[in-house]
């Protein structure tokens, strides 16, 4: 499910606040896409295999429009947005 009106404007807003340099550290553009919904990102007890549905960090993530580089942000502590059944703290 995409982003809401208003998640996605607090996003907009705490990029903006909290963003101080926007340029790509690949290619230096300065052109960003917002993906549309958060990106779980699994936490593991272990390094051999894959855990599915263990507890995650809900990350927001910008697109570089010239390279493709993905910046990832974690939405609690970007724009205090936490995902149900996702790890809080």
């Amino acid at each position: 499910m995409a982003f809401s009106n208003e998640d996605r404007q607090k996003i907009i807003e705490a990029l903006g606040a909290k963003r101080k340099n926007n340029v790509c550290p690949v290619c230096s553009a300065n052109s960003w896409i917002l993906a549309e919904n958060f990106i779980p990102l699994s936490l593991q007890d272990v390094s051999s295999g894959l855990v599915i549905g263990g507890p995650s960090i809900p990350a927001i993530a910008l697109v570089c429009k010239n390279c493709g580089y993905i910046a990832m942000h974690a939405s609690k502590v970007l724009a205090n947005l936490p995902v149900e059944g996702t790890q809080r703290d």
